[in-house]
């Protein structure tokens, strides 16, 4: 029953891991990043509530931003397991060097930094609304 339930786990995991790195990255997950994940989860076991690991279920099931909900939770609770999943995502994939160029800028340029900054900051924003709505419309916890 163990190994039955521990599959059934690897799988979920796994299913998590290709739906946040495509909602994060915007393309799909190398099959050795998604075994680190899923790997990772042995050592960072990320803590919540039932209803807050539910919230990780509709926000994969529903399809939703899970950037833009992550967004709307972090400023509530930034010990959500929404966060902690995430973060180990990114802090696989920033280990990665197939990510180099999305950690790093090796080009200095002011008007390109400012460029990017500014993309960053209306982004951010128009991420923290949609997840506030999307949270409150689900109800999201």
């Amino acid at each position: 029953m163990d190994v039955e339930r521990e599959d059934l786990m690897r799988e979920y995991l796994s299913r998590e891991a290709y739906y946040f790195h495509r909602s994060l990255f915007k393309s799909e997950i190398s099959k050795e990043l998604a075994d680190k994940y899923i790997k990772a989860h042995d050592f960072v076991k990320p803590s919540g509530t039932d209803s807050q690991f539910q919230t990780i279920r509709m926000v994969i099931d529903l399809n939703l931003d899970a950037e833009a909900v992550e967004l709307a939770l972090r400023k509530k609770n930034s010990q959500h397991p929404l966060l902690q999943k995430i973060k180990i995502l990114t802090y696989l994939a920033e280990c990665n060097s197939q990510y180099y160029d999305l950690f790093i800028n090796e080009e200095p340029s002011l008007f390109k930094a400012v460029a990017v900054l500014t993309y960053h900051v209306l982004r951010t924003a128009y991420k923290l609304l949609k997840g506030n709505i999307v949270k409150l419309r689900y109800g999201l916890v």
